[in-house]
């Protein structure tokens, strides 16, 4: 992979590539603008290894033939509705859940799962108001002009505009989210369970680095692939 080509643009061409970020503490989603130099230097990451690591991968792997920049407004749609938004809202019980009987048993012994707790139900209240904002009224957006697209009907462009302000204001959104994800990842150690965690202790480690990680994808596709269809119809008209 060449060190120019931006982050968003490496896991576009090969999902796989995720994996590689994840362990060396690249952010792919809010951070998928810098190059892959630009992303290292940030995370503190050795630019070869990480070159060498994606240079290993095959595009070949069973997410490679999503194509998911080729997908229809309304399919992709459909897909972060029913794979991330319903899992954030199926996890997010479970978690609190096993959150809640730690901190209960052993939150004496261990006083950093407290911290955990707030800033997972930090995160969790931002992501309710995100979600719904998102399936009420930015999805539906997105989807009529889509259709209007499809069916040759002429895109205003005021309106195109404002929905651009309205991604802008997601685009934010997501910036934040990024940064309560990086500080759960600073405050887990990368979520390794602490010497002596009990098997519910180890289980929210375990279920709390499969939420923020569905989450950075999540937030990945939306700004690299949906919101990417708004500029196109946009920079045609303007």
């Amino acid at each position: 992979m060449n060190s120019s080509m931006t982050v968003s643009d490496i896991v576009r061409t090969l999902p796989s590539a995720s994996a590689v970020f994840l362990r060396n503490g690249i952010d792919y989603c809010c951070g998928g603008k810098r190059t892959l130099e630009e992303a290292c230097a940030t995370a503190s990451a050795d630019l070869a290894t990480v070159q060498q690591a994606l240079d290993a991968l095959s595009s070949n792997d069973g997410n490679a033939s999503l194509h998911m920049d080729l997908w229809k407004t309304g399919f992709l749609v459909d897909y972060i509705l029913h794979n991330h938004h319903d899992y954030v809202r199926a996890a997010t019980p479970v978690i609190r859940e096993k959150l809640t009987k730690v901190r209960t048993k052993h939150g004496e012994r261990f006083p950093e799962i407290h911290a955990i707790g707030e800033l997972f139900e930090d995160l969790v209240q931002t992501l309710q108001g995100h979600l719904q904002d998102e399936e009420e009224h930015l999805f539906p957006h997105m989807r009529a002009m889509s259709d209007a697209k499809d069916s040759g009907k002429p895109l205003d462009a005021s309106l195109l505009a404002s929905m651009r302000l309205e991604v802008n204001k997601h685009e934010m959104e997501h910036t934040d989210v990024g940064k309560k994800l990086e500080r759960m990842r600073a405050i887990t150690n990368n979520f390794t369970p602490p010497p002596g965690a009990c098997q519910t202790h180890q289980a929210v480690y375990h279920l709390l680095q499969e939420f923020c990680d569905d989450l950075m994808q999540h937030v990945f596709i939306e700004n690299a692939v949906l919101f990417a269809k708004l500029d196109q119809p946009l920079l045609s008209i303007l």
